[in-house]
């Protein structure tokens, strides 16, 4: 028998060994538990005997592997440290050995770390707490025990969902600051590691407990390229469905079919799992003496779109140092995920479709002829396109059309986002964390960046995004009407195509038939404002709705063209028999990605600064305390709603490239450092947490720019002082200063230097921090050229236009701008444009340098006297001109005009306050 059949051979226990050390802990999800760790409470934890009472069958439950059987419930409820109990069996030795390797909390915390029961809190790799979940010891009791007995592929996946739900919401272990890694993160790389082990004894390799080692394997492509490679949005979509299919199907090959790895980490390029040590993974075989890379790629199914990348990390690793000697083995995960990837097309595949075949080439996917000349089109893109209008049409409850994205305009944005984890995934910023903050006769000692900590960085900020998404959803959620419109003939329609009808040749209106009646995919204001509908009857999406069926029935005496989208020159004459209007609630965004790194999603153009304003203020809430190392980028890309959606989302990928290597050796000025509640004006931060109930607000400034940056000074409950997490890179002495220590800073050239970090209630006025800053970026593609001129420095900066991107902070000073200019003593439209214009234009002449920029200077006092000496409904204040000459001397203000007015169309408060 092969090797790999061998491994199928085997595949209940393998999935049991997984369990179990998911399970393994199982203890600490009770409120047994929390008592017994708590600070004001007393307690012990649940007995290793109450297992087998509740659960008598589990008493005749055994793991056996090959000729290895151990009894589950002694792997259960083992006592720790059997790892080097030379006594205990191997698979007992296993079990420990993988509970050190995966361990996170081997550096006790200060008995100060203790929290208090109830009130118990759980945090995210960077300190935002949230409290543990409720009912804990019934949730727990309540799980499918029994399955253990005859475990199976099907007792797997649900097993999994039950656990991972319940497992989340509380840690592994509650002490501070330790209480970062929850249940589930812990148990699923302890079941992934012991499994992974126990599969290579199944192949005949049974090393001593303390030479177990790892690898990852990764499963990775350029996902952007494929994904963004698209002109509409159901092949978008249905190339994200390919895409997460294929990856899925390798997922089920590796962990189920021939089990031996676990997925641990996975974006929207590909997975990383862990496996075994094993001598010539790769070329492993079943019994048709197909290699384990080839069962891989076969499954990785895309129709020929996409060759896997497949690699094996060089180095076998141990993690923690079975000798606590300190010699811990990081997983490579961080280099693995910084090099870069291609997509790679299967040309044997893409061959077999041209065999005499001759036609043009599908505009789609680029690879496949077309079905014939009137079908633009390939079979294979056809089948996936219908396929989505199929699913849609069964839950209308969201969107996949662009039409009903855009805005009332007829205009979308694209935003994205990405966070640089690079320095995280690699460990070298886990250790600017503290496990033991300094003080009291003790050095700080600084948390390991072990794999559990690796695994919570990246799940943290998925989540971030997940809840971003999700949040989004319901903002732009309303109750909205769909038109139904029921034809008086029946021309031969193709069912589930997309058509338009012409009204009149006021505007176009995109409609979908569903085999019986035409269903309206269009944002039916837009429609209105198109066909000339007074703005009091078009007040709300579903007056527009209204208005929009009244005009098309009352000009159906001639009837209307309906043009064919896809079939090339088709169009049908059609008279409205009825019209009925689809009450139905959906949001008007499209999510593309919510990974690790990166964030898309496309939103109404009006909408998509609150949405960004929403991004960061959860960003400053969430990551606020480590927001010197933690860079986010965001940017919004504008387009009109017939702009080829492969230009928006080339252009977003655009963005998603941005680096700003140099940022991270630039340094900021502390301007001022204050301690004390949260000023009015940011007390948004604090909903829903406490942890802002002492904060360090510090003013930054460099080379003109500045930025206040609130940082957290409590943990979640409001009251215990953060003495762990908010920590920043300093070059000035420390002398004095209490909560210091040095650590290992990472350089843009990716070399790194010893250098001291301050906790953030040490700084004082004049100190030269290192602190990387997010970012915000935005571009209107009034032409599809336009994307080309999205691309960055080294700096970070965008090469032909120097004032973007602009700081993340700066996106108050957009808005602040707008409300000045267009207020009720604001400017009228064409005097806005005047300064604009006098202002661009002189700039262009002038070049001014840096210093004429500076307050003062000749360029600052010319934007000073243009700003002053325009035509304002009511003189602003001097603080309000200097703000406005600030603006208008670094080019904001110009942006302003461009977004308010020219993108998003916004009326200036005098003339109508808000839009229409």
């Amino acid at each position: 028998m092969s090797q790999l059949d061998h491994l199928a051979q085997q595949r209940e226990g393998i999935l049991l060994a997984e369990a179990i050390g998911w399970l393994h802990d199982y203890r600490k999800c009770s409120e047994e538990q929390l008592l017994a760790q708590s600070a004001n409470s007393s307690g012990s934890a649940i007995a290793r005997t109450k297992l087998a009472n509740r659960f008598a069958s589990l008493n005749s439950a055994s793991l056996t592997l090959a000729s290895v059987t151990e009894p589950v419930l002694d792997l259960l409820n083992q006592p720790r440290g059997q790892a080097d109990n030379l006594s205990a069996s191997l698979l007992q030795q296993y079990l420990a050995r993988c509970h050190n390797t995966a361990h996170f909390d081997k550096q006790d915390p200060l008995d100060s770390g203790k929290q208090n029961y109830p009130g118990t809190q759980i945090s995210t790799a960077f300190g935002f707490e949230i409290a543990v979940g409720a009912k804990l010891t019934t949730q727990l009791w309540a799980l499918p025990w029994n399955d253990l007995t005859t475990f199976s592929t099907s007792n797997r996946n649900s097993l999994l969902n039950t656990l991972q739900t319940l497992f989340i919401t509380v840690g592994a272990d509650t002490r501070r600051p330790i209480n970062e890694i929850n249940l589930w993160d812990w148990g699923k790389l302890v079941g992934a590691l012991y499994k992974t082990a126990v599969a290579a004894v199944v192949l005949g390799h049974q090393p001593a407990n303390r030479d177990l080692r790892w690898q990852l394997l990764a499963v990775r492509t350029d996902a952007l390229a494929y994904l963004t490679n698209v002109s509409r949005l159901p092949d978008l979509i249905a190339r994200q469905t390919t895409l997460q299919t294929a990856i899925n199907k390798v997922q089920t090959l590796l962990e189920e079919t021939y089990p031996l790895a676990t997925e641990v980490y996975r974006d929207e390029n590909g997975s990383l799992y862990i496996v075994s040590n094993l001598p010539n993974l790769l070329t492993l075989q079943s019994n048709g003496e197909q290699t384990l890379q080839a069962h891989i790629q076969q499954q990785f199914t895309t129709d020929g779109e996409i060759v896997p990348q497949i690699t094996l990390d060089p180095t076998a690793w141990w993690g923690q140092d079975p000798d606590r000697q300190g010699n811990d083995e990081i997983p490579p995960a961080g280099t693995i995920l910084s090099s870069a990837t291609t997509l790679q097309n299967d040309a044997s595949v893409i061959s077999e479709a041209w065999q005499n075949i001759r036609q043009t080439i599908c505009p789609i996917c680029g690879l496949r002829p077309c079905v014939n000349r009137q079908l633009d089109y390939c079979q294979v893109c056809g089948e996936r396109r219908k396929g989505r209008v199929v699913e849609w049409l069964q839950d209308q409850s969201k969107t996949i059309w662009l039409d009903e994205v855009a805005d009332h305009n007829g205009r979308l944005a694209l935003i994205t986002g990405t966070f640089d984890l690079t320095n995280w995934l690699d460990g070298s910023l886990v250790e600017t964390l503290l496990v033991k903050e300094p003080g009291n006769g003790h050095s700080a000692v600084a948390k390991t960046p072990s794999f559990a900590r690796l695994r919570r960085i990246w799940q943290t900020t998925q989540t971030f995004w997940e809840q971003a998404q999700s949040d989004t959803n319901q903002c732009l959620t309303d109750a909205r009407r769909r038109l139904s419109i029921q034809l008086t003939n029946s021309p031969s329609l193709s069912q589930s195509q997309t058509y338009e009808l012409d009204l009149r040749g006021h505007t176009r209106m995109s409609v979908l038939w569903n085999g019986e009646r035409l269903i309206s995919i269009d944002n039916l204001s837009y429609t209105a404002i198109q066909l000339g509908i007074q703005p009091q009857e078009r007040k709300t999406s579903v007056d527009a709705a209204l208005a929009v069926g009244v005009w098309i029935e009352a000009n159906n005496q001639k009837g209307f063209q309906l043009i064919s989208d896809d079939e090339k020159n088709t169009q049908y004459d059609v008279k409205i028999a009825n019209i009925d209007y689809q009450d139905t609630a959906y949001a008007t965004t499209i999510p593309i990605l919510a990974q690790p790194r990166t964030f898309m999603a496309l939103v109404p153009a009006n909408r998509a600064l609150g949405i960004a304003q929403a991004i960061k203020t959860k960003y400053e809430c969430e990551m606020g305390k480590v927001r010197n190392r933690l860079p986010l980028h965001l940017g919004v890309v504008y387009f009109q709603r017939r702009t080829p959606l492969r230009t928006a989302l080339d252009a977003g990928r655009r963005m998603l490239k941005y680096e700003g290597r140099r940022n991270k050796d630039e340094k900021w000025t502390v301007r001022t450092v204050q301690k004390g509640p949260l000023p009015e004006g940011a007390k948004r931060l604090a909903k829903g947490t406490q942890q802002f109930a002492e904060t360090v607000t510090v003013e930054l400034e460099q080379r003109g720019r500045s930025l206040t940056w609130y940082i957290p000074a409590k943990m979640g409950d409001g009251g215990t002082d953060d003495n762990w997490y908010p920590y920043i890179f300093i070059q000035n002495e420390v002398s004095g200063r209490q909560r210091t220590f040095k650590g290992i800073r990472p350089k843009s050239d990716g070399t790194s230097e010893e250098c001291w970090l301050v906790h953030a209630a040490e700084l004082k006025k004049d100190d030269q921090i290192y602190f990387t800053p997010a970012t915000l970026d935005f571009q209107w593609l009034d032409s599809a050229s336009q994307r080309f001129k999205i691309a960055y420095d080294e700096n970070g900066r965008r090469r032909n236009l120097l004032t973007r991107p602009y700081l993340l902070d700066e996106l108050e000073a957009i808005q602040q701008a707008w409300n000045l200019i267009a207020s009720e003593n604001g400017l009228a439209s064409n005097q806005i444009y005047a300064l604009r214009d006098l202002v661009e234009s002189k700039r262009g002449n002038w070049q001014p340098t840096a210093e004429q920029c500076q307050k003062d200077g000749m360029f600052w006092q010319f934007c000073h006297d243009a700003v002053a000496n325009a035509n304002w409904r009511k003189d602003p204040s001097a603080v309000q001109i200097n703000q406005l000459t600030g603006w208008a001397v670094s080019g904001l203000l110009t942006d302003v005009t461009q977004l308010y007015m020219s993108i998003m169309k916004q009326k200036l408060q005098w003339e109508g306050k808000g839009n229409e």
